[in-house]
């Protein structure tokens, strides 16, 4: 009869580190398993894999590219249970924070008829604040003032 954690003692037995599932729900490495039945064993996940665990418990949100898209991974969900079974490491990341927005200041003024005339201006000159989504260049607002 084929021992329940065969499978990682050959694993261990060749050198792979491995951690086991403590009773609070946290995996930590054990140096010499004692290969207990009623225990869960894994392998130590690598550190690039760790990392994105953690982000994800300290509130980040982890994104996985599917198609040149990023999207939020179900790792935020599942965090020490997570699998990473169909990815490589350069297929995840923390989510960069946002890119705070572009605000310009403008003096707009009617030069004639068919034109208007407008220029960037310091904040005391302005009558018109113009706020753009930095990362896409898109308006967002404008304000007159």
């Amino acid at each position: 009869m084929k021992h329940k954690h065969e499978r990682l003692i050959k694993l261990w037995a060749d050198g792979a580190e491995i951690e086991y599932l403590k009773f609070d729900g946290t995996w930590v490495f054990i140096a010499h398993p004692s290969w207990d039945f009623e225990h869960q064993y894994r392998i130590k996940r690598p550190s690039w894999q760790q990392k994105l665990i953690d982000a994800a418990k300290a509130g980040k949100e982890v994104q996985v590219s599917c198609g040149g898209v990023w999207q939020k991974s179900i790792l935020n969900d599942e965090l020490d249970n997570y699998q990473f079974l169909y990815y490589e490491e350069a297929e995840y990341r923390i989510k960069p924070a946002p890119k705070p927005d572009l605000v310009k200041y403008v003096s707009v003024k009617i030069a004639s008829r068919e034109i208007c005339r407008w220029n960037i201006a310091a904040p005391a000159y302005a009558n018109l604040i113009l706020t753009f989504d930095s990362e896409t260049g898109e308006p967002k607002s404008a304000e007159v003032i």
